[in-house]
């Protein structure tokens, strides 16, 4: 493959994150530092806070922004280079009338609605705090007074699957997308939102839409990614389907993830 050819989307938790801590494997702090010879793209259901965040804990960056294009809010934000934002797709006001009121009843979930550049939090349980604090989510109290700020993703936190289930059947009468991105979270958008989704959007917007698009994700919310790729790579710790669908499976414990998928791009 031609390297000036290839964008390499990579998903961020359970793929180049690692841990509860944020940290990415030394080798991939090396490879980041020094700079990658394909075009990445970093695709999560993080907010663009969040995203920041590993950058920040692994000393990659500081006060400046993210220097790769971004999928952000599984989809529902999309950033060029430098965290610009090029295109956002928020809940209708109807549904996000709703969305918050069913989370008010619903206290012993901790919930959290992603903004362009705000997040939000209804309601504070002890998993919800640490799923928050895991996923570098640092929220503001909800105001009703913040009721017509335009969200594009809603999150629901809690360590009792039972809770998560009794959400996402509260939700079942609106229009909306929703999954478990993690053991402790159910979180949906607005309908046809996606990572797959806005990576090609995104991708027609930077008119990289023709090149070889390689992609690395672990979950749920990366199989339209991994469907949508030329060539496609799963961590050995990905979901069972998820590493059945990509073409390679890495081991990414002896020399991180983005070394072994360079060598067999380049």
């Amino acid at each position: 493959m031609a390297k000036d050819h290839i964008v390499l989307a990579v998903d961020l938790d359970g793929t180049l994150v690692r841990d509860s801590n944020n940290g990415f494997h030394p080798q991939d702090v090396a490879v980041l530092r020094k700079g990658l010879p394909v075009q990445l793209i970093l695709a999560t259901g993080r907010s663009l806070m969040g995203a920041r965040m590993p950058f920040e804990k692994n000393g990659l960056i500081a006060a400046q922004p993210l220097e790769y294009p971004l999928v952000l809010n599984n989809g529902g934000l999309l950033c060029s280079a430098y965290e610009k934002p090029v295109a956002y797709f928020p809940f209708e006001q109807v549904v996000t009338d709703e969305l918050i009121r069913v989370a008010f009843d619903h206290p012993e979930v901790t919930f959290l609605l992603q903004g362009q550049s705000e997040v939000f939090q209804i309601n504070e349980t002890e998993s919800g705090v640490r799923a928050m604090h895991s996923y570098g989510f640092i929220p503001s109290r909800f105001q009703r007074e913040k009721r017509t700020t335009p969200i594009s993703k809603l999150m629901a936190l809690s360590d009792r699957k039972e809770d998560l289930d009794n959400v996402a059947a509260a939700f079942a009468h609106l229009s909306i997308d929703g999954n478990y991105s993690m053991h402790d979270i159910y979180e949906v958008v607005p309908v046809g939102i996606d990572k797959a989704q806005g990576l090609k959007k995104l991708l027609t917007i930077l008119g990289l839409d023709h090149t070889t698009l390689v992609v690395a994700g672990d979950g749920d919310n990366d199989a339209g990614m991994i469907a949508l790729a030329d060539k496609s790579f799963a961590p050995l710790n990905g979901r069972d389907f998820i590493r059945e669908m990509a073409d390679f499976v890495i081991d990414a414990e002896p020399r991180g993830l983005l070394t072994p998928i360079l060598e067999m791009l380049l």
